[in-house]
């Protein structure tokens, strides 16, 4: 999307004033038995970095967490939280549920344009470029009391 205007503009010089706009959606409508297969290799791997994990209706960008429920106090361990709601000390990457997409909402600028007879100065100003996260409700508000694992 763009919009530009011209606030003031006389004989002698012209000031006009511009907005840009855009952003990026995509889905997955279906996924090969390729990807299947390295799917199940990615979940089988673990380590340190997350790999990708793609599924059809999914966003290829979407961020795929297994929730925590903290730290339980008595053994210094991290509860995790399963796809099924109940608690345990077990890492198991089949109980990544979707946290959020790494795409931004939008991306935009404004854009400010002087003209001046004999002179023209222009000055490209980008604005909220930053990426930022889109947070998905995770079923975890309200768990504010300690789980019994």
């Amino acid at each position: 999307m763009r919009v530009r205007t011209i606030p003031i503009q006389n004989k002698d010089w012209q000031w006009s004033l511009g907005f840009t706009y855009s952003y990026n959606k995509n889905k997955i409508k279906k996924i090969s038995n390729a990807l299947r297969e390295q799917n199940e290799i990615n979940l089988e791997k673990g380590g340190v970095a997350p790999l990708p994990i793609y599924e059809e209706g999914q966003s290829l960008t979407a961020i795929k967490v297994v929730p925590s429920a903290g730290i339980d106090p008595v053994t210094g361990q991290e509860i995790y939280i399963k796809r099924d709601g109940s608690y345990t000390f077990v890492y198991d990457p089949n109980d990544k549920v979707i946290f959020g997409d790494t795409n931004p909402y939008g991306i935009g600028a404004v854009n400010s344009y002087l003209t001046y007879p004999q002179l023209r100065s222009e000055r490209v100003v980008p604005v909220f470029v930053r990426r930022f996260f889109v947070q998905r409700d995770s079923g975890l508000e309200g768990r504010r009391s300690r789980p019994k694992v």
